[in-house]
């Protein structure tokens, strides 16, 4: 599925409603974050993942040491030979170990290839995927089943998947407080398959979704129920789409509230406009957020576009397709602070041409004009006035 076909199915998360409903939660829970507050699930009954887990995993290494030694030395894969014989001569140690105790073990350290795994930092998550994963991670299916149905879910995830022949990779929350039960890692290639498969086990299984939950910051997806749409992070690793999207909503929601001291009314359209900005200062699309401006694809997409020189000086240009059908953002600056937004098929003129080439001329003048907007950007971003003149100047005209 193309990014253009994602625009298409996706809502943006951000609605006037939504906003209203994040902006009292902030003002009711001034010593919470509102990333926190929005992640809190209504229903917290604990529930049991430990057995099911484990069956998993005892299930993969049963599949495993029942192939011959010989046929794992074909493969010509030394680690994979390494965990055959590991796996072979610690099997009773491996399946009578108690979950937790697995995990901390020497012997689970050792294993190269896991497809079950604790998430490193933090307990809260645990990670299944087949061996065969390889789709890249452009995005995430967030659900929120209730606590009593959440393993059986994952049970027929991962067996729906080898049913079909498709690569898996998602995560559970073992923290029964919050409401990101079940992360699924997708392309935006495979998104559709997967959300087609989750589908398919909602037919046949509708008792299990009953009292899904819903985070404000997850996107719907048209034509699907109880699974919801989030960004990969920009930073992977680091920071979630929902905790980056809500910091810059709470900052941006205070910050606002300073600029407008004296103001009785809160103006949401003024919000709005503020806040688009901040969004994009923070390299989330402010168009339909639930897409983030991802570091891989601010790097990717540039299709050859390397340089641009301009004053003797060599400018590299980031462009980013995530902001909508007709448009693309670019920036001289991967993280964004300071970037516009151009018609996509002016791409094409920033190329570097030939000056046999008939549109020459018009391609030059043109990489002039953006690369002297951009720099008035990055000089007004670093040269940013003091918050009262910054009302003055931003009320009314919306930077892109």
């Amino acid at each position: 599925m193309s990014i253009n076909n994602m625009y298409e199915i996706i809502e943006n998360p951000l609605t006037d409603e939504t906003l209203k409903q994040m902006i009292k939660l902030m003002e009711m829970n001034l010593n919470e974050s509102l990333y926190e507050t929005i992640k809190k699930s209504k229903n917290n009954k604990s529930f049991e993942y430990e057995g099911t887990i484990k069956n998993m995993f005892i299930q993969y290494i049963n599949k495993f040491i029942n192939c011959d030694r010989e046929t794992i030395e074909k493969i010509g894969n030394r680690q994979l030979l390494d965990d055959y014989d590991l796996i072979k001569d610690c099997y009773n140690s491996l399946i009578n170990m108690p979950l937790n105790e697995l995990f901390d073990s020497e012997l689970f350290s050792k294993i190269n290839y896991k497809p079950i795994y604790p998430q490193r930092y933090g307990p809260r998550y645990i990670h299944i995927r087949n061996l065969k994963y390889s789709e890249p991670i452009d995005c995430r299916i967030y659900m929120c089943p209730n606590p009593e149905s959440t393993m059986k879910i994952c049970d027929l995830i991962v067996e729906k998947h080898k049913k079909y022949s498709v690569p898996f990779y998602f995560k559970i929350n073992t923290n029964s407080n919050d409401n990101d039960r079940i992360v699924i890692y997708s392309s935006y290639q495979n998104f559709a398959i997967h959300c087609n498969i989750i589908k398919e086990i909602q037919i046949e299984y509708p008792q299990l979704f009953e009292q899904s939950e819903k985070n404000l910051s997850w996107s719907d997806i048209k034509s699907f129920q109880n699974m919801y749409f989030g960004s990969e992070p920009y930073r992977s690793g680091f920071e979630s789409y929902s905790q980056r999207l809500c910091g810059t909503i709470e900052s941006a929601y205070r910050d606002f509230k300073l600029l407008n001291m004296g103001h009785n009314n809160f103006d949401l359209n003024q919000f709005n406009d503020y806040l688009h900005y901040e969004l994009l200062k923070n390299n989330i699309n402010p168009i339909n957020p639930a897409f983030n401006y991802s570091n891989k694809h601010v790097n990717d997409v540039n299709d050859g576009i390397t340089q641009i020189n301009y004053n003797s000086e060599q400018y590299q240009i980031y462009v980013c397709p995530l902001v909508s059908k007709d448009e693309c953002r670019i920036t001289i600056d991967p993280l964004g602070f300071y970037s516009l937004n151009i018609p996509k098929q002016n791409i094409e003129m920033l190329y570097e041409k030939e000056k046999e080439d008939p549109n020459y001329e018009e391609s030059e003048k043109y990489r002039q004009q953006v690369i002297e907007r951009l720099l008035k950007l990055k000089n007004a971003y670093e040269n940013e006035p003091k918050a009262e003149s910054f009302q003055t100047d931003y009320s009314g005209n919306r930077m892109r």
